[in-house]
C-alpha cells in the first residue's frame, strides 16, 4: 500500500486548529517523540504478520466492560499511548510510529487510518495522534530541522495527556514515594522497574509542570534529588513546559525544552 502524502503545513495548521486546541503545530521537533518512542518504556505492538491486529488489542485493553455491552461497544473509554513498530522488526530502534488514542475513537477507524499509512521502515518516526470523541487524525513527522517551538509544543500536548499520573514536587519525599509505589524492586537498594513518564507539578499553587520519565534502574532518590535540584535552579525561569529524562541505569538528565 503506498503512503499518502504529507500535509503541507498550512493544511496541517488549519486541520490541528479545528481539532484540537492543545495540539502542536505544524511541524513538531523530534527529540520528545523519539525519546518516548524509543527510551520511555512504553508498550510495544507489533504489526508483523502473525501478530494480533491494532484493532483487536485497543478493543482488549482500552474499552471497559460496561462499554462492549452498550451502543458503541467499539469505542475506547481509556486513553492509549505506545509504540506501533515495523513490520517483520521486533522494537521501535528499526522504525516507529508514537500512537496516542485519546477516549472516545472507534477502533476500527484508528486501525484502518494507521494501516492507510502504510509500511514502517526505517526512516518513519512520526507520532499519530486521535483526539477525544473521534476527531481528524493528527500527523505530527520526525522534523530534526523544526524549530524550538515546536518542541515546546509537544511536551505541552504530552505533559496534559490524562494517562500519565500527577506527582507535586511541592510535597516532601512525594516522588521518591511514587516512584517506590508504581515500580520499584528492592535487594540491597531500590531502583525504578518502569520508565513510564510523570507529570510534575510545582511551584505556588501547581501552576507550573514537566513531564518526567524516570528512566529503568535508577535510584529514585537520585532522581528526585535532581529534579528537584533543576526546578529550584532553572524551572521558575522558564515560560514553557521542559521534559527531563533520566537515562537507564544511572543515566544523566536530559533537559527537552
Amino acid at each position: 500500500m503506498s503512503r499518502p502524502a504529507s500535509p503541507t503545513p498550512s493544511d496541517a495548521s488549519t486541520a490541528t486548529n479545528s481539532s484540537c486546541d492543545s495540539c502542536p503545530p505544524w511541524p513538531a521537533s523530534h527529540s520528545v517523540i523519539s525519546h518516548l518512542a524509543l527510551n520511555s518504556g512504553l508498550d510495544e505492538i507489533s504489526n508483523t504478520s502473525g501478530a494480533t491486529g491494532l484493532a483487536t488489542i485497543l478493543a482488549g485493553t482500552f474499552i471497559g466492560r460496561a462499554q462492549r455491552r452498550g451502543p458503541s461497544p467499539r469505542t475506547t473509554t481509556e486513553p492509549a499511548l505506545f509504540v506501533y513498530y515495523g513490520t517483520g522488526t521486533y522494537g521501535p530502534q528499526f522504525g516507529y510510529r508514537l500512537l496516542l488514542v485519546e477516549k472516545g475513537n472507534d477502533v476500527d477507524s484508528v486501525g484502518r487510518q494507521v494501516n492507510a499509512r502504510g509500511m514502517i521502515g526505517l526512516e518513519t518516526s512520526e507520532m499519530l495522534v486521535f483526539p477525544m470523541n473521534g476527531r481528524d487524525m493528527l500527523v505530527i513527522p520526525d522534523d530534526p530541522t523544526s524549530s524550538s517551538q515546536g518542541d515546546r509544543a509537544v511536551v505541552d500536548l504530552i505533559i496534559d495527556l490524562p494517562l500519565f499520573s500527577t506527582v507535586s514536587a511541592n510535597t516532601p519525599n512525594r516522588i521518591v514515594d511514587h516512584l517506590r509505589q508504581t515500580g520499584c524492586r528492592t535487594q540491597r537498594s531500590e531502583l525504578t522497574l518502569t520508565c513510564l513518564p510523570l507529570r510534575i507539578t510545582y511551584g505556588p499553587g501547581e501552576a507550573h509542570r514537566l513531564l518526567l520519565i524516570p528512566g529503568s534502574r535508577n535510584s529514585p532518590e537520585k532522581i528526585q534529588k535532581e529534579v528537584l535540584e533543576w526546578i529550584e535552579r532553572e524551572a521558575l525561569a522558564k515560560d514553557s513546559p521542559v521534559c527531563l529524562a533520566f537515562g537507564r541505569k544511572g543515566g544523566q538528565l536530559e533537559v527537552y525544552s
